[in-house]
């Protein structure tokens, strides 16, 4: 069995989407939002499995994805972590300005034009685990 966590929640973009969903406009409605997202340390998944596998192995891998725009940084996040979070407003002006608020965070980031087409890091530990019995 393997399976995959992604574990950057760190990433600058994250931050701003937790401190934007703190914003008092809609912020009571962003906590079930704020709590999808949570991972363990990989110490904590080791020893969830290690007593029924023969071997655990963790490691993290960093992918590395070219985007064109900050832009096209948010509708990438807009099917996976951003989802939760603009699932949670309540109107069409809400999202919009939500979005904008992201956008404009993001751009500040990549305010150099020579890093439009940035490098966005995605960093996924990946756990491998192999049960002693395999039937």
């Amino acid at each position: 069995m393997a399976f995959q966590i992604p574990c950057g929640t760190d990433a600058p973009v994250r931050r701003h989407i937790q401190e934007i969903s703190r914003d008092p406009q809609w912020s009571d409605g962003m906590d079930a939002a704020r709590s999808t997202f949570t991972i363990e340390d990989a110490s904590v998944y080791y020893d969830l499995l290690s007593p029924h596998s023969h071997m655990v192995d963790i490691w993290k891998t960093t992918y590395i994805e070219i985007m064109n725009s900050a832009e096209a940084i948010i509708d990438w996040l807009s099917s996976t972590g951003l989802r939760p979070y603009l699932d949670a407003l309540s109107t069409q002006a809400e999202y919009k300005r939500f979005v904008e608020m992201l956008n404009e965070r993001v751009a500040k980031r990549l305010s150099d034009p020579q890093r439009w087409k940035s490098a966005f890091s995605i960093r996924a530990p990946a756990r491998r685990c192999i049960p002693e019995c395999m039937g």
